[in-house]
């Protein structure tokens, strides 16, 4: 399974790449090339987002779902076994979805405080990301606004762990 901590890379191989590595940079305009140099730096396992041909092609160690792809997400696939599948979820609904998907194995459930990359968003908070939560059967990781000292208390709500763009 997923280790407690998952970077969400941001166009720089210059965060810190431990933990497991989602490659989200979905308009690289070198994708391929930006993923190969992922895969070599990190310490953990590295997931393609959104594009399981291309996570194929590099042997990643699994595949992120960005919500809006959810739906169109096959039920079965010919893929390693070893493979995990991860799957943004913005609300319960989605969230809900993830969980009856058979391929589905965890659900990063966003965001969870503000962040600078979606100012507009209005932050779920502890209390509702903690609600959310127990009505999931899958491990969930925390994203948005948080930082590695935020792991023990996402943890002490029940979560599996936390996603960092910025590495905080």
């Amino acid at each position: 399974m997923l280790p407690a901590i998952l970077t969400m890379t941001d166009h720089t191989l210059s965060q810190d790449l431990r933990g497991a590595v989602i490659v989200r940079d979905y308009d690289h305009p070198q994708r391929e090339s930006y993923a190969r140099g992922v895969m070599q730096q990190a310490k953990g396992p590295v997931l393609i987002a959104g594009d399981i041909s291309l996570a194929r092609k590099l042997k990643a160690d699994g595949v992120h779902v960005p919500e809006w792809q959810l739906l169109s997400l096959p039920r079965r696939i010919f893929c390693p076994k070893r493979w995990v599948f991860t799957v943004a979820c913005h609300s319960l609904l989605a969230m809900k979805r993830a969980q009856a998907h058979p391929l589905v194995q965890a659900v990063i459930v966003s965001p969870v405080f503000m962040t600078k990359s979606h100012p507009e968003t209005v932050p779920l908070g502890m209390v509702r990301f903690g609600l959310m939560l127990r009505q999931c059967n899958k491990p969930v990781i925390a994203l948005g606004g948080l930082k590695r000292r935020d792991l023990r208390q996402i943890r002490a709500v029940g979560g599996h762990g936390i996603a960092l763009r910025s590495g905080g």
